[in-house]
């Protein structure tokens, strides 16, 4: 198992690896307020083995600490996939939020995840859900085709021992032997445009893997839940969250630009429609969370 960085961030922040192990660290923009999680929750992150990269993007280990009758909200968009979460009093595999998700957090507590590639989820749930379905109704890990054998009271019995916790974990998925080819191509799209900036539209992204915008479109909804034009505009949103986060004096006409955007008006109603703020309020919401100083 080998560490990631520690941070202070919400406990389902942003990718701790590429796909291939010893990889570098990108940014996590995924949390919405780094900042305000920053004195109440740390997490630490975790690269799988190698050879169950195929199947896991990281592992995060979220622990929290708020005082008596505090609550704390954590505020995600998150990445396109699913995850795999066990805590105290639940266990299962979540789907996507469609806009932002969020969870209050209050007292002390602490969960273990693990951010699946996004063709895993697929093989975990079996035939008899569709992944989409997730976003409503998470999979309990006991109702998992085969079952849990026991995965969640081992996890429990080890959370002091992040190290105890990711190798019950990766010792529970090499029995399950998943077959990597099944989800490699939506793992590769995926991939391509959290990685690309090249990739502006569907057809890009379909002519991209040889495939037809349907084709494409029913891969994206069997994997993942969502279609090619949502997982387009997550990652615009993510990406401009981020740089309205670390450049709080970036242009929003240049970044709409950047973005692949027609114009600034369009960029600032998705913007606005999904995070819930326009981009310049955003912006200097989160710079007041971390005591910066930004001028309308």
């Amino acid at each position: 198992m080998q560490h990631e960085s520690r941070a202070t961030t919400a406990p389902t922040g942003g990718p701790a690896t590429t796909a291939t192990p010893g990889g570098p660290t990108p940014e996590s923009k995924g949390v919405l307020s780094p900042g305000r999680a920053a004195p109440m929750v740390s997490i630490d992150r975790y690269r799988p083995s190698a050879e169950l990269a195929p199947f896991v993007r990281h592992y995060w280990i979220p622990r929290w600490h708020l005082p008596a009758g505090a609550t704390h909200e954590e505020r995600l968009l998150q990445y396109a996939t699913c995850n795999l979460v066990v805590a105290d009093d639940y266990a299962a595999v979540f789907g996507l939020a469609r806009g932002v998700g969020s969870r209050i957090l209050t007292g002390d507590g602490w969960a273990f995840g693990v951010m699946l590639q996004p063709g895993t989820a697929r093989a975990l749930i079996g035939a008899g859900r569709s992944v989409d379905s997730l976003a409503d109704r998470p999979e309990p890990l006991d109702a998992l085709a085969g079952g849990d054998g026991g995965l969640a009271e081992r996890i429990r019995s080890l959370r002091h021992d992040d190290t105890g916790m990711v190798a019950a974990f990766e010792q529970w998925l090499r029995a399950r032997r998943l077959d990597a080819e099944q989800g490699a191509l939506i793992n590769a799209v995926v991939d391509a445009v959290e990685t690309d900036p090249g990739i502006r539209s569907v057809d890009d992204l379909a002519r991209r893997f040889g495939l037809g915008v349907r084709s494409l479109q029913r891969l994206t909804a069997e994997f993942v839940g969502i279609n090619p034009k949502w997982l387009l505009q997550r990652q615009r949103l993510q990406d401009a969250a981020a740089r309205l986060r670390a450049e709080p004096s970036t242009g929003l006409a240049a970044l709409a630009a950047e973005l692949g955007y027609a114009d600034q008006a369009h960029f600032s109603r998705d913007f606005a429609s999904v995070v819930g703020l326009a981009p310049g309020e955003y912006s200097r919401t989160v710079q007041a969370e971390t005591g910066s100083d930004v001028s309308e």
